[in-house]
């Protein structure tokens, strides 16, 4: 039997979603573990969490993340490919017709064409400045849920940030849909809202044999509709937007989208980076104090405080300053290779972790850190040596047992998973990742009422911890239970403003953008979801009765 496969592509926050539940509710098999829903997706994003987990080591091994801008596209590496048609073979095994959506599928288009042998592909897309107003209103919520978060800051840091990665992803689309006209649609999100039949279309021109009748129940994004975003962006890069969005309106195969407003025209602004961290170091390595000249722990004590707000390549360059790279301290390589991991370097991570290892051997850090880069290099063999060594030497310790379910995980062996999740919590039953890495576990495996059984364990002995009422929370919606994910929503707002130095993370956050009206627009969206978030917090406080 040969299997029909139907992809959905588009940016970020265009619309994707909307018609991958579309697809969904006609019968397209979209995955057995799907991304769990949030406040921005309270109906799902229908994104197998096997694909998005490729696509995400794709491009860091590219040394990038899904903010992607490049010109050129992200090399598929041999082995990698190999992943991908091992995905591919095993979906073929169990369906006639599936496909999947995920918005970093528009960077690896051709790569699936081969993968798939001429897939369907339907590109869905939406104006710029309503996609990148969108992304701004969950990179706030992600600030305000956990400040300083300086992922999602990047889009007030670098306004032309969003434009940018809306004009590579929606560029590909193009040169995909010219290239082959014949196997893909191309459909604007206005048009899906007001109605266009898509599965009819679909059925008529491929033959999927999906149901036409079923209910869409198209949810709109309200989410998106709050604030447009502040004019700025370089004449340049807004001829470009225009030009590649008049491209897709004529490559529109469906319908007309109604006509949108203009960009808004430019104006300069600031590009100074706050150097707060490096000012300090400056002090320590040029000015003495009392205590005299600075020692390589404090470089190092400055550096963790780094890596732990996020500066990853600030703690990078702490330690790779002139006069402070001790070559004999594993401390320092650690940091340094933990820096090098969160910047998608993991060839030089790994070899700067296995250093530390080597002058500490046994010491469990290093080793989880290093099955960390390892599984994150596509090196399972060697992730799981390192990481059951370390379980032999700190059987208590669920923290290598939590890498090696990743592995499993991304090898596709999930009943391994489970059952080393399991041994886990049972080795440390109050150990809080032995318990949600087993939530992840039963997740992944497709066993959604018996995650969503050990998670509301979970969260009766940790009440005080907001990964897991959002855990709680995209359960109970992916089931369907709206009302009780809506309770777990609010405790995990309460959670987080009761997290102690939340206030001033969040006020420094909001303060580090430089210029005044990126961050006026980033305080504003911001303090939307904060009041959201006390309404919430009050909710939880007066639902959990005296």
């Amino acid at each position: 039997m040969t299997s029909q496969h139907v992809i959905v592509a588009g940016f970020h926050r265009s619309g994707t979603s909307m018609t991958a539940q579309v697809l969904s509710r006609a019968g397209l098999h979209l995955g057995d573990a799907l991304l769990l829903p949030d406040a921005f997706n309270r109906d799902g994003f229908f994104e197998d969490a096997d694909i998005v987990e490729a696509h995400d080591d794709l491009l860091a091994d590219a040394g990038h993340n899904w903010q992607y801008v490049d010109d050129d596209l992200p090399p598929v590496p041999g082995h990698r490919l190999a992943n991908l048609r091992r995905m591919a073979a095993e979906r073929d095994r169990r369906h006639a017709v599936w496909g999947f959506k995920d918005p970093r599928v528009c960077l690896f288009l051709e790569t699936w064409r081969v993968v798939l042998d001429d897939p369907v592909v339907v590109v869905v897309y939406r104006h710029p400045s309503s996609a990148a107003a969108s992304l701004r209103n969950r990179a706030a919520w992600q600030v305000a849920m956990r400040p300083p978060a300086p992922g999602a800051v990047r889009f007030w840091s670098d306004p032309a940030l969003a434009p940018r990665m809306w004009l590579r992803h929606n560029r590909a689309l193009v040169d995909y849909a010219v290239a082959h006209p014949d196997r893909t649609v191309v459909v604007s999100q206005d048009a899906l809202v007001a109605g266009l039949p898509l599965v009819q279309t679909l059925n008529e021109r491929f033959r999927l044999g999906l149901d036409a009748s079923a209910s869409t129940g198209i949810r709109t994004d309200a989410q998106g509709r709050f604030g447009a975003v502040p004019p700025g962006l370089p004449r340049e890069l807004e001829a470009e937007l225009e030009d590649t969005w008049a491209t897709l309106n004529d490559l529109a195969s469906l319908a007309t989208p109604p006509t949108v407003a203009a960009l808004p025209l430019a104006r300069e602004q600031g590009t100074t980076v706050p150097l707060a961290i490096r000012e300090r170091v400056a002090q320590l390595l040029g000015r003495p104090d009392e205590s005299g000249t600075a020692t390589p722990d404090d470089v190092v004590a400055l550096a963790e405080e780094a890596l732990q707000e996020g500066h990853h390549a600030r703690a990078l360059d702490l330690l790779q300053l002139e006069g402070w790279r001790a070559s004999e301290d594993p401390q320092m390589w650690g940091i340094i290779g933990r820096a090098q991991y969160f910047l998608h370097r993991h060839d030089d991570a790994i070899e700067s972790l296995q250093r530390a290892q080597a002058m500490q051997p046994g010491r469990l850090q290093f080793a989880v850190e290093l099955g960390r880069c390892l599984v994150a290099r596509g090196a399972h063999r060697e992730a799981e040596d390192t990481l059951r060594a370390a379980m032999d030497l700190h059987p208590r310790s669920p923290a290598p047992t939590i890498v090696l379910v990743t592995s499993m995980f991304r090898q596709g062996r999930f009943v391994e998973a489970v059952q080393l999740a399991s041994e886990a919590v049972r080795r440390a039953p109050e150990a809080f990742p032995a318990q949600m890495i087993l939530v992840h576990a039963l997740h992944r495996y497709g066993q959604l009422a018996a995650a969503l059984e050990v998670a509301h364990a979970v969260q009766r002995r940790f009440p005080g911890n907001l990964a897991i009422h959002a855990i709680v929370a995209g359960l109970l919606l992916q089931l369907g239970r709206q009302e009780e994910a809506d309770v777990s929503a609010s405790k995990a707002a309460a959670s987080v403003l009761d997290m102690e130095g939340y206030a001033r993370r969040l006020v420094s956050a909001v303060e580090s953008i430089p210029d005044p009206v990126q961050r006026a627009d980033l305080d504003e969206r911001a303090g939307h979801h904060l009041e959201r978030m006390l309404s919430a917090a009050v909710h939880a406080t007066l639902s959990a009765g005296p």
